[in-house]
């Protein structure tokens, strides 16, 4: 099997391992599911304060309700919170600090022709312009909080899964193992 498709056998990060990340905070787009509720949980058990920012409330409840259940026999002094955010940036005005921001959330099949309120392509809008936003926006709070934390410690992570490979165009007259399998 092609490397690009195969699985690790294990993460070199996992709960277990995790450094303690008390006193941080983090913001996940997405963490109702995927790789975003996998980092929200794996922050959350290290001790940091978790925003989940998401459009449906509901499922990011559910996703609370999961994490926290995963973790009632966690000493609650090592654990923070979890929080959930209507994509209203506003609310997050109250945070003094942010060490980590996951840019997760993704839209995957989406009929075409659909567009943003802004007449975006909604792939384009949702997948990319949103987070550059919402990253600019919080440029500042990150850039404060870099300047009291350890070296390289404050940063952005662009999530990204295989759909990315998959749905690029093939550019060479002999396209790759992993075009092969569409």
């Amino acid at each position: 099997m092609d490397p690009v498709l195969s699985t690790q056998d294990s993460a070199s990060i996992t709960e277990d391992i995790l450094a303690s990340q008390k006193g941080k905070v983090f913001i996940a787009t997405g963490g109702s599911s995927g790789i975003g509720f996998e980092l929200s949980k794996m922050s959350y058990a290290a001790g940091a304060k978790v925003y989940i920012l998401s459009r449906t409330q509901s499922n990011v409840e559910s996703a609370i309700k999961q994490i926290e259940e995963a973790h009632k026999t966690t000493p609650k002094d090592r654990l923070c919170s979890l929080n959930f955010i209507l994509l209203d940036l506003a609310d997050l005005e109250c945070e003094s600090r942010l060490d980590v921001l996951y840019c997760n959330a993704r839209l995957a099949a989406v009929p075409g022709g659909r567009k943003t309120q802004k007449g975006l392509r909604l792939h384009l809008g949702v997948n990319c312009v949103a987070h550059v936003l919402l990253e600019t926006l919080l440029f500042s709070v990150l850039t404060a909080t870099a300047k009291t934390s350890p070296k390289d410690s404050v940063r952005v992570v662009w999530a990204a899964s295989i759909l990315v490979e998959l749905g690029s165009p093939i550019v060479s007259s002999s396209p790759s193992p992993i075009h092969k399998c569409v």
